[in-house]
């Protein structure tokens, strides 16, 4: 039970002190209700830093206020080949809250809007077509905990005017100690054109992926590592095996020169690419990118990176203890001296502070009564915590959701809880209250998560060419209890 819970307690050390320090937000049911961020300047900083680092997320945006757009990329993410299919992956693996009461959790603008446009067909379809991978498309998204797209680093929306017999690709790999993946290169075959199937027919031609290798005195010769079979009337997505490219890469930063892309008839002769339906960079709803599929192999949080979260929680400590002081002594004299007339003498001054102090003990204890009666009347339950993204400057970079619906579990737990559903205690719990309630001694059962739910963001990098669907366990608390 523990390990289940160590994602979202981890997550909610890191979180949970700059929320009460800066000011954060929070929801009620489905309606979200905003409370600014006082933060400015080097706090606000700090909140971002806090999480990119927790959530493993680049902190590439940090020094940017805009979204930054490379040549070839349309502005808006539901335009981009590369984005639509991680939207469409977003949606899939999202769909089944769609409509429930964790709604609010996977909502966002791009991806309601590919999901609009799939029922009316005003997209092109990001489904694929043929392919030589080990597994299906759907069985690499459920299996991956990381999905990235990365695009051609010499994408341009220019169309060639002369014939092109093969095209060379060239994707930056960043280091990466995980090896259970799978990779692909997505592109997108139009119909042959018709004077090219009057001339070939039918025909099955051959997509040939090679691998760029340097060789000796600065020459290069090409491995050949994926075929895929097509016909000329073929259309679609094509997704190509370069899962060895890929893992040759990671190991050797300085051998990747790129793939060469070519397609031969049944002589192995090279054809012109778009001839054969191969040539569509110049509309952004079908530039080719690489598709990678990572199972992580570390899965947990690293707080160890967020070196300010002491300084933060002492900060938000001292601030709240200096407002509760300044409040209580500032209240208690300002009362008294404007009963007496005179501070003058020594037994003026002495009933002063006894008064004082008599009236500070009379504050304390109605506090103390309050709180105490707030405490019996809260029972162990779920409260609503809710970190909007575009409030930290996350709303142009993170395509899906719009926040981080955390909840925390908060309230008491005692033998009045035992026999209702909506708070379950475990057998061990119930004992423990059982003995709290004999001996004052002995601590009552926490309010802890029960169940937990995974957690999925999608986000952009490096000028928008490079997006990251990921997947993050036992993030968003589903119900609590008593343990």
């Amino acid at each position: 039970m523990f390990r289940r819970k160590k994602e979202h307690w981890l997550l909610s050390i890191l979180i949970l002190p700059l929320v009460h320090a800066y000011g954060p937000i929070y929801t009620e049911g489905t309606t979200i209700t905003h409370r600014s961020i006082r933060s400015v300047g080097p706090e606000r900083q700090r909140i971002k830093e806090e999480l990119l680092n927790a959530l493993g997320i680049p902190a590439l945006w940090n020094t940017r206020s805009t979204r930054n757009t490379g040549p070839g990329i349309a502005t808006d993410p539901t335009k981009n080949s590369f984005s639509i299919f991680m939207l469409d992956m977003y949606n899939k693996i999202t769909e089944p809250k769609m409509g429930g009461s964790t709604e609010i959790a996977v909502l966002s603008k791009p991806a309601l809007k590919v999901r609009k446009s799939r029922k009316s067909g005003s997209i092109p379809s990001s489904k694929t077509f043929l392919s030589n991978m080990e597994l299906s498309t759907d069985d690499l998204r459920d299996r991956s905990d990381r999905i990235v797209t990365i695009l051609d680093s010499s994408v341009t929306r220019q169309k060639s005017t002369v014939e092109e017999f093969g095209k060379k690709f060239l994707f930056t790999m960043k280091k990466d100690d995980d090896r259970d993946l799978y990779a692909s290169l997505r592109i997108f075959k139009a119909s042959a054109d018709v004077a090219f199937v009057d001339s070939f027919g039918n025909q099955t031609l051959s997509v040939v992926a090679s691998i760029i290798n340097p060789g000796h005195g600065g020459t290069f010769h090409h491995d050949t590592i994926s075929i895929l079979k097509v016909k000329p009337l073929d259309e679609g997505w094509l997704e190509i095996d370069l899962t060895k490219a890929v893992i040759t890469w990671m190991d050797h930063p300085e051998r990747n020169q790129g793939i060469y892309l070519k397609v031969l008839d049944h002589r192995a002769e090279p054809l012109p690419l778009k001839h054969v339906g191969i040539d569509r960079v110049e509309e952004t709803e079908f530039i080719p990118f690489l598709a990678v599929y990572i199972n992580n192999k570390d899965k947990k949080l690293h707080p160890e990176n967020s070196t300010n979260l002491p300084q933060a929680e002492h900060e938000r400590t001292t601030r709240a203890a200096r407002e509760y002081s300044d409040s209580d002594s500032g209240n208690a004299f300002s009362d008294d001296s404007s009963d007496d007339d005179s501070f003058s003498s020594d037994s003026s001054a002495r009933r002063t502070r006894r008064k004082s102090k008599k009236s500070r003990r009379k504050g304390s204890r109605k506090r103390k009564n309050k709180n105490r009666n707030k405490r019996k009347k809260k029972i162990c339950g779920k409260e609503k915590f809710y970190v909007n993204f575009r409030e930290i400057d996350w709303g142009d970079y993170i395509l899906a959701p719009e926040g981080y619906p955390a909840y925390k579990c908060s309230g008491k737990c005692s033998l009045e809880n035992v026999g209702k559903d909506d708070v379950p205690m475990t057998n061990h719990a119930i004992m423990q209250a059982m003995m709290a309630n004999i001996d004052k001694r002995i601590e009552c059962p926490k309010c802890a998560p029960l169940k937990l739910e995974a957690m999925t963001i999608l986000y952009m990098e490096e000028d928008t060419r490079r997006v990251t669907l990921r997947k993050y366990d036992d993030m968003v608390v589903k119900k609590c209890g008593c343990h």
